[in-house]
């Protein structure tokens, strides 16, 4: 597996994991996390870098998945969905430091819905980041 995929993966994990433990910071339980996995150094630190990255914008993220979620709250989105949105809407929107193409992005987050979701919420999710995706497209 690619690297890049399994600190995608590995993020999804460590969020998930974060929002039944909220009191435990991003770095411990990605220490947590990343003791009981063998990762080169590139997975590590994009793994972690997308952990901070998705807790630290997780307001404004959250915001805009509001904004495109026609009479959806944010609570109403199942975990699994919410965080993989937030990986993605962080990828695209805030990271100054992505390392592969929007289009690769969005694919390897599709395929964890996938992998971890229902079709619904796969289709839900890439009208969502495909929605984020036209928007930042046309800003630049």
């Amino acid at each position: 597996m690619k690297p890049l995929r399994t600190a995608r993966e590995a993020a999804l994990q460590v969020l998930f994991q974060q929002s039944f433990q909220e009191s435990r910071s991003g770095q411990e339980l990605f220490n947590a996390f990343a003791d009981n996995f063998e990762f080169d150094n590139q997975t590590r630190d994009y793994d972690l870098y997308l952990v901070n990255g998705v807790l630290e914008n997780e307001s404004s993220i959250n915001g805009r998945i509001e904004s495109l979620s026609d009479n959806w709250s944010i609570d109403r989105i199942a975990m699994i969905d919410k965080i993989l949105l937030q990986l993605g809407i962080f990828e695209l929107c805030f990271s100054d430091q992505t390392p592969t193409p929007p289009k690769i992005c969005m694919s390897d987050i599709i395929d964890l819905a996938k992998k971890y979701s229902s079709q619904e919420s796969k289709n839900f999710i890439n009208g969502i980041l495909d929605q984020i995706f036209n928007q930042e497209s046309s800003a630049n």
